[in-house]
């Protein structure tokens, strides 16, 4: 193991100071890069997080919406079966006060 290490401290010594910082530009640059490329694919996923959020919320409000509209729809079913119930009731009312009409004549 030891002798590979020296195989690669060796040329490292023995490369000119300004290609080692040539390379090392290189490897901080490639970083920079790569630490960017991380960045907006984090942007990307905060975007696709706050698209997700939004339809949810408008799922939301769409549900409560419909499940008002539901509810209003209900109501009004049962306003309007208490009208039939209440007209019912006058016609049964009438018809009796009719056949009184002609039981007494």
């Amino acid at each position: 193991g030891s002798m590979s290490v020296m195989a690669l401290v060796v040329p490292l010594l023995l490369v000119p100071p300004l290609a080692l910082k040539w390379s090392y530009e290189k490897m901080v640059r490639g970083l920079e890069d790569k630490a960017g490329l991380a960045q907006e694919a984090l942007l990307e996923c905060q975007d696709t997080l706050a698209g997700v959020e939004n339809d949810l919320k408008r799922e939301k409000m769409a549900r409560a919406l419909s499940d008002g509209q539901l509810a209003g729809a209900k109501q009004t079913a049962e306003d309007k079966s208490d009208e039939r119930e209440q007209l019912l009731a006058a016609l049964r009312d009438m018809k009796a006060k009719g056949e009184a009409e002609v039981g007494k004549a």
